[in-house]
């Protein structure tokens, strides 16, 4: 099923045998895509896990440094993220040196102190806001809804001697995004030799959606308590990252695509409660998933989907109203379809009457509808939901026709 015993499905490596320039340059890339998703699992399952052992690092000497040769290293690291980005033990390095950096070189110094004497930056919500404004040119989902949760407490969340690893990580995430050329997604079949150069431009900017997400994930990392939310994310990173790729040649047309958002709109809202025995069925969970080349069985998705959202014990209210507030807070000019009527309509009428829909079935499907309107409404600009634009109304609509096929009834259109 798998080539090369990757995690990828053969499928995705046949038509180009007519076509040996794109068939090397699609096998090089999926290779390198297949290699990320195997060490980001088993980074990911040994946090899940760790050991006992610690690497401790010797030589504490470098680690004293001046707010000179701190801030210039701090700059030199910014510069360089786009070339060392694809390698996650760049980040894990460059984070445990600024760590030991702050812990021995300002150790007396507070939260703010360090923010605003050392790094010479007003707080954090300075890194935070560029994020949170409608001219930003990529819209992330996490850190929109990151940016909800955390942006009035988030100096007080983080942890002791890692205030400069949050700053950094924040500013390399912007510069990061601001780099990304969101627009090679979206190439029509005119604008470039064939649909195998478009298939390779997608595989790039999905590549660095991954890499998106390792910053947050780290950045999660950064905040006190959040470890076992951090691990969840980057889980579902990796899941995300995994199922885009197989998107590239499978249009399934199931919630899946829905369910992966909500999962980590789950994981960040909730305080986690899954207990180990659970834990463990999440992980087995997806990597079930990976392991599938057609996810042929969608009752069991929705079904495992629902289960844990009740063990997550998450009032499922918050993401649709989060969903909401996000879509009329970043209104983009969008042409009015029927779909975004219909999504409107249902959505309004549960958050006006402001009561708890004690219906499971209506409440799930409130649920997806939320998450449907937020990627009808965005499109382009949404890194999160990567898709062809001239068939983009065509898998929405289907999809709310799959959400009301299974939660609903069907509004004839």
């Amino acid at each position: 099923m798998f080539s090369n015993n990757t995690l990828i499905p053969e499928c995705l490596f046949k038509g180009y045998k007519k076509y040996k320039a794109y068939k090397e340059s699609i096998n090089k890339e999926i290779e390198i895509c297949s290699n990320l998703i195997i060490s980001g699992l088993k980074k990911i399952i040994s946090n899940f896990y760790p050991s006992n052992s610690t690497n401790l690092n010797s030589n504490n000497e470098r680690m004293i440094l001046s707010k000179e040769e701190l801030k210039a290293k701090f700059e030199d690291e910014l510069k360089s993220i786009d070339i060392n980005i694809f390698n996650a033990e760049y980040l894990l390095n460059i984070c445990s040196d600024f760590n030991k950096i702050e812990e021995l070189s300002f150790h007396s110094m507070s939260t703010q102190e360090i923010i605003k004497n050392i790094l010479e930056i007003n707080g954090i919500k300075d890194i935070l806001n560029p994020f949170d404004s409608p001219d930003q040119a990529i819209l992330v989902h996490e850190i929109l809804v990151f940016c909800n949760l955390y942006n009035e407490k988030i100096e007080t969340s983080i942890k002791k001697n890692h205030v400069i690893s949050m700053c950094f990580l924040g500013k390399a995430l912007f510069n990061y995004l601001n780099n990304i050329e969101l627009k090679q997604l979206y190439l029509r079949v005119s604008q470039i030799k064939n649909d195998y150069e478009k298939k390779l431009h997608r595989l790039e900017a999905i590549k660095k959606l991954f890499y998106v997400g390792n910053l947050f994930e780290n950045s999660l990392r950064c905040l006190k308590n959040q470890e076992l939310k951090a691990n969840f994310y980057g889980l579902l990173n990796i899941c995300r990252f995994h199922n885009l790729i197989c998107k590239l040649y499978r249009y399934d047309y199931l919630l899946f695509s829905l369910q992966i958002p909500l999962y980590i709109s789950m994981v960040l809202e909730m305080n986690i409660v899954f207990d180990s025995e659970t834990t463990i069925e999440f992980v087995s969970f997806i990597l079930f998933v990976f392991k599938q080349e057609n996810l042929d069985y969608p009752d069991f998705y929705n079904d495992k989907f629902e289960y844990f959202l009740e063990k997550s014990d998450l009032n499922s209210e918050n993401i649709i109203k989060n969903n909401w507030d996000i879509v009329n807070k970043y209104l983009i000019q969008t042409i009015i379809t029927w779909l975004k009527g219909a999504c409107i309509f249902i959505l309004k009428n549960f958050l006006e009457n402001d009561k708890i829909e004690n219906n499971k079935n209506r409440r799930l499907r409130i649920l997806y509808i939320s998450q449907l309107h937020y990627m009808n409404f965005y499109k382009s600009k949404n890194l999160c939901f990567p898709d062809q634009r001239n068939r983009m109304y065509e898998y929405v609509k289907r999809i709310y026709e799959r959400v009301e096929e299974f939660y609903g009834d069907i509004i004839n259109m």
